[in-house]
């Protein structure tokens, strides 16, 4: 039964990062209990993959509805992010994290012990969290979004939920993992548009 859970919640975290994602985040109608209400207003949080237009979410929505379409009035909010640009995984920016990660995860959960070689390979993904990286967008088209740390099946159900947490050892390879990142971006070799990094 634990594996079953388990392999629930990878699969879903694993939606996020193939395919378009939308979570029903409020819903508001009627003024009083017993008052029929005459609208309702509800919103969607939808996160699009890359190269996704923006007005899909509207089009996703009026397929949904249907017929009843024709009774609502669906809008985007102003708040909302464009679909993140995606970055070359063989650029400086991506050298640079991986170095970073590869210095942060050198060291194992027994403190202190040193794996051999080069650290854990890094490969390219879709970070399917939005981070305060859409902030800088404007600035370079080099921003590498990561998660220097490891989660668990149970950790993952605790994201943006209650006794949401990190384990020590991973809350120390991610101090490692920064700590090298910012180090290194302050050695230079990233060109004349820098990199951000967000974690």
């Amino acid at each position: 039964m634990k594996d079953d859970v388990s392999a629930r919640v990878i699969q879903q975290a694993f939606v996020h990062v193939l395919a378009r994602a939308a979570a029903l985040t409020s819903l508001a109608a009627g003024v009083a209990d017993n008052v029929l209400p005459q609208a309702a207003q509800l919103s969607i949080n939808f996160r699009l993959l890359p190269g996704t237009p923006v007005s899909d979410p509207v089009n996703h929505v009026l397929r949904w509805l249907g017929p009843n379409a024709a009774h609502a009035n669906v809008t985007l909010k102003p708040t909302g992010f464009l679909p993140s640009t995606v970055t070359d995984c063989q650029g400086p920016a991506f050298r640079m994290i991986t170095a970073a990660i590869q210095e942060g995860w050198k060291f194992s959960e027994a403190a202190g012990k040193q794996l051999e070689g080069s650290g854990v390979p890094v490969l390219p993904y879709l970070m399917p969290g939005g981070t305060d990286s859409k902030h800088y967008q404007n600035l370079t088209d080099s921003i590498v979004r990561f998660c220097p740390y490891s989660v668990s099946p149970q950790e993952l159900q605790g994201v943006h939920g209650t006794n949401e947490r990190i384990a020590v050892p991973d809350f120390l390879r991610l101090l490692c993992t920064s700590r090298a990142g910012l180090r290194l971006a302050g050695e230079g070799g990233m060109g004349k548009r820098a990199a951000t990094a967000s974690v």
